[in-house]
């Protein structure tokens, strides 16, 4: 049944914004892409608006760099003969 896990969900994200502010749950909430019923209008980087989606992209800028490293590493294991 799907309503138990996004009621979970949401309930951490409220447990969130009371414990870290509303824009830590946003950014959490924009982090697992969450956009089914959200109790933020933050689901996606549109939603979500350029800056807190900027914002969580900075914030994960080392992450992403070294995904990029491992996706370029993984496809030039491919290439070779």
């Amino acid at each position: 049944m799907i309503a138990a896990p996004i009621a979970r969900i949401d309930f951490g994200l409220t447990i969130a914004a009371r414990l870290a502010g509303e824009d830590v749950a946003k950014r959490i909430q924009l982090l697992i892409e969450y956009d089914p019923k959200p109790p933020f209008d933050a689901g996606s980087p549109e939603q979500a608006g350029a800056g807190l989606a900027n914002d969580v992209v900075m914030r994960r800028k080392t992450l992403i760099d070294e995904a990029a490293e491992v996706a370029r590493s993984a496809g030039a294991a491919f290439r070779r003969p």
